[in-house]
Order: C-alpha cells, then sequence, then structure tokens
C-alpha cells in the first residue's frame, strides 16, 4: 500500500480553468489547522476563498468562511468584484460591512436552500449588499442563478424561482437545458449556474 502526501490549496495558489484565471485567498498554509477542532464554526473558516478573473470580469467565491476570515482577506487588498457568491449561506455570521464596502459587487448570489432550520439567508446581509448597491439573488427564492461572462458584459439571471410559500419544485433540467445551450453559443465566454 503506497501512501500519496495528501497536498490542499492554500493561499497564493493559481488555477486555470479554461478562460477563468483563479487565485486562492485563503486558507492560509500553516495557519489554518488540517483537520478543524469542530463541526461548526472552525469547518466553515477552513473553507475555500477563490477570486477569478474571466473575460474582463472579476468574481469572488467566498466559500463558507465566517466573519472573522473578513479582517484576513481585507489585508489582501481585495479588489472590487463584479460578481460575489456570498459567504457562508449569506448567514448572519458573514459579509461584514468593512468586507462588503471594500469589494461592492455588482452581483451577489446567496445559495441556500428553501425553509433551512438556519434562517440563510439573513435579512441583515442581504440589507448590507444591497445598500451598497449589489443586485442580490437568493437561491432559495430565486432558483437556479446564472451569470454569464463575456467580453463586453455581464449577464446574472434567476430560473425557475420558488414560490416564497417555498410549495413549487424547482426543475433541475431547466438548468441543464440552459447550460448545455451556453455550451453550443459560441458568443458566450463563461457560464456560470448556482442551483438549488
Amino acid at each position: 500500500l503506497v501512501t500519496v502526501p495528501r497536498q490542499g490549496l492554500a493561499a497564493g495558489d493559481r488555477l486555470h480553468v479554461d478562460e477563468i484565471d483563479l487565485r486562492v485567498l485563503w486558507p492560509i498554509r500553516g495557519e489554518v489547522p488540517g483537520e478543524p477542532p469542530d463541526g461548526g464554526t472552525s469547518i466553515n473558516n477552513v473553507s475555500i476563498v477563490l477570486l477569478g478573473a474571466v473575460a474582463g470580469r472579476r468574481m469572488l467565491l467566498m466559500g463558507d468562511v465566517e466573519q472573522d476570515i473578513d479582517p484576513a482577506l481585507l489585508r489582501d487588498h481585495l479588489p472590487r468584484v463584479d460578481f460575489l457568491k456570498v459567504a457562508h449561506h449569506g448567514s448572519k455570521t458573514a459579509t461584514t460591512e468593512p468586507f462588503v464596502e471594500t469589494v461592492r459587487p455588482a452581483v451577489a448570489v446567496a445559495s441556500a436552500g428553501t425553509g433551512n432550520p438556519y434562517g440563510h439567508p439573513a435579512k441583515a446581509t442581504l440589507d448590507r449588499l444591497a445598500a451598497a448597491g449589489a443586485q442580490v439573488f437568493r437561491t432559495d427564492r430565486d432558483g437556479t442563478v446564472v451569470a454569464e461572462f463575456e467580453r463586453d458584459r455581464m449577464n446574472v439571471h434567476a430560473e425557475g424561482g420558488r414560490a416564497v410559500a417555498g410549495s413549487s419544485i424547482i426543475e433541475p433540467a431547466r438548468a441543464a437545458l440552459a447550460i448545455a445551450k451556453a455550451a453550443s453559443d459560441p458568443a458566450v465566454a463563461f457560464r456560470c449556474a448556482i442551483p438549488v
């Protein structure tokens, strides 16, 4: 039996996926434990944070990190971004005011399940993003959120939103069809969907 050493991604690492350039901002190697001491905040705070660039646009993908990580990210001189995948499902313990004021996303998406027991996304977090000028989407109400990054613009829209009461079901086939259509459309530089 051969044991292969496990090496995770850490701040400073870079990835290239097709036209997308991704830079890892968090976790910082050596400052974050390999095994979190608990299954709550500690496990959230070892989540990966990526700053991406595609078609002249910037995206920040925040994983599940909570408010204690924002100061470390801000020390890295975060730029303004076009698209933000909101941290920790838009919880009240993430996406602080200084963070939002720095990145000022044009569009912010909070990915959360309908009727989740945690109350995600938090109204205060959504209000903070909207007050900074972001167009805010939430998958629990809006359904799958699709972002198209093209050379001269970014288009973000929701497909198959739920009723506020949460009684309707989104058809996953709609999102798959949209992604397949984008793959066959040469005008689209990159398309990303955040499904329910």
